[in-house]
Formats: C-alpha cells, structure tokens, sequence
C-alpha cells in the first residue's frame, strides 16, 4: 500500500472560525445561523452536547433554550467563513496534490510514506493548522479516498483528532462495527437495497462476492466504493482545471436553503476569482455560475446554471 490518502476536515468549521474571532465564546456552546438568522445551521460540540444539532431549526423555537444554556450566537458570515483559504493554502505544504473537496475539508495524495509514522504525521498537519489559523480539524488516513473519509469520521473519538488506517486488519475491524449508512457514497436507498441482499455492515459489502449485482444495484459508483472499501484505490484526486479557466467552486460545509444566502456565497466566490484574474494579469470574457445539490442525497436533486 504505497499509495495513501488524507483527508483533513475542519470541526465545526462555521462555529470555529467565529470564535477564533470571539475567542471569548471557546469553552461556550456556540451556533450559527442563517443569514436571515431564520433557523441555525451549525453547531460546535459543546452546543451538541446540550441538545443542539437539528438543522434548519426555526430559531424563535430554540431562543428560549439559548438563553438557558449560555449558547453564543451569530449570524453566518461568508466572508469570513474565507478562512477555508488559509487552511488549504497550509496542506499544500503536506502534499504536492491536493484536492479542495468543500469549503471545509480537502483530501491530500500522500506518497513515499513508507517508514513514516502516520500517526505522528496527521498529528503534525493538525498542528500545523491549528497554530497558523486556530482551526481544530480531523485528519484520518487510509489507503483509498472512501477510507480516509471514513477515518476521518473516526477521529472525533480521540482527542488528538487523528485516525490511520493502514493494515487490512485495522481497516476490517473497523468496518465491522462502522454504520453501512455513514460510508461516503452509500445514502440511505442504497444501504435498503444492500440490507436486501444481507449485507448490513461495510464489512459484509467489502467481502460480498456477486459484483455482478452490486453494479446492477448500485451502478459503477457502487462498484467504486465496494472496491475502495478492499483498499483499491478507483477515485482518483481531481486534476487542476485547465488555466485558461479560473474557477472557485466550493462545497458548503451545511445545508443552504435561502436565495439570500447563495446570492452572498456567489458574491463571495466571485471576488475570489476576480482576485485570482487580477494575479494572472487575465481578463473575463463570460462568467458562469452553477450549484446543485449533494449527489449523494437519496432525496430530490436541484441544480442551475447561467453564463453572463
């Protein structure tokens, strides 16, 4: 297993980047809200832990709760929220390839590691991270893209925020505990469609034999994650779009449900890539704009698009 991966997830990104800037609300349960401060849309761990935690909660139906607990709030700020520009920039300097996943959270192609101490190592891009922009993130690594993000999942259970899987031993005693639901690409018609043919953990889908029907069930995405799970690397990093392009897509670390709140992530993303036209001495001939919704989700789909 010469080939590994990172991937390296900010915790409670919105919440973190607010008290970076209040660090007076760090050992205070803290919640984000919408922009038109509607409902909350993110929570830190010690909000969570006092019973926070639904999205898109009405926040007339929890200020009450707020009060009581102490909760420190604030309205989403994507401005702010750039930060995400920072951290990336900081794991370019981890691996020669990396790809930008979501606003919160990015994979990095790790090569040559043999001998290496890939504890000690997540535990350095950690660090690293935390000291230069005071972002706690996960690191979990693993030999193919969807067991490093399962990994990743892992590392809220250590408090070093690390978790490597390397042996197929450590990946199998993983898997056999790990919820079917949880692996990255497997939603929730796909895991009854699994439970169908008995399997009922990622274990038993890594070792189900008939690909035949899990292509047939799942499609060759399916068939990528089964194969992912055996540590056979089939999701390959993104290449770096071609320079006559500047693009600057992101993924939002929660869910997005008001035009308000797209109208300032488009604004947001927009002066990026202007700043980014600007560098190159480059000039804009059309903008495009597009968003859709995770692919993943076993409910409806949206998506749009539009070139000015």
């Amino acid at each position: 297993m010469s080939k590994l991966f990172a991937l390296v997830d900010c915790n409670s990104f919105y919440c973190s980047c607010e008290t970076v800037f209040h660090p007076e609300t760090r050992r205070r349960p803290v919640v984000v809200l919408s922009n038109n401060d509607g409902c909350a849309i993110a929570f830190n761990r010690r909000a969570k832990a006092v019973g926070f935690g639904q999205m898109c909660e009405p926040y007339f139906q929890i200020k009450d709760r707020i009060r009581e607990h102490n909760v420190a709030v604030f309205s989403s700020n994507y401005a702010l929220y750039d930060m995400s520009k920072r951290v990336m920039e900081i794991l370019t300097g981890f691996s020669p390839r990396t790809e930008v996943y979501s606003i919160d959270e990015a994979f990095l192609e790790l090569d040559g590691m043999e001998g290496r101490d890939l504890w000690a190592y997540a535990r350095e891009i950690r660090t690293a991270i935390l000291m230069q922009t005071g972002i706690p993130v996960g690191v979990g690594i693993a030999p193919t893209k969807v067991l490093a993000k399962l990994a990743n999942k892992l590392t809220k259970k250590r408090a070093d925020g690390v978790w490597v899987l390397r042996t197929p031993e450590d990946i199998d005693e993983v898997l056999r505990d790990f919820p079917l639901r949880d692996v990255w690409g497997i939603a929730g018609a796909s895991v009854r469609k699994l439970n169908l043919l008995g399997i009922k953990t990622p274990l038993d889908f890594k070792r189900y034999s008939n690909e035949r029907m899990i292509q047939k069930l799942l499609t060759k995405t399916g068939r990528a994650v089964q194969d992912e799970l055996r540590g056979i690397s089939c999701l390959a990093m993104e290449e770096v779009e071609d320079k006559v392009n500047i693009g600057n897509s992101r993924s939002f670390g929660v869910m997005v449900s008001t035009k308000r709140e797209l109208r300032e992530a488009l604004a947001t993303f927009t002066t990026n890539a202007a700043e980014k036209l600007r560098r190159q001495d480059g000039v804009c001939r059309s903008i495009s704009a597009f968003f859709h919704t995770n692919f993943f989700r076993p409910d409806e789909q949206y998506h749009g698009f539009g070139t000015h």
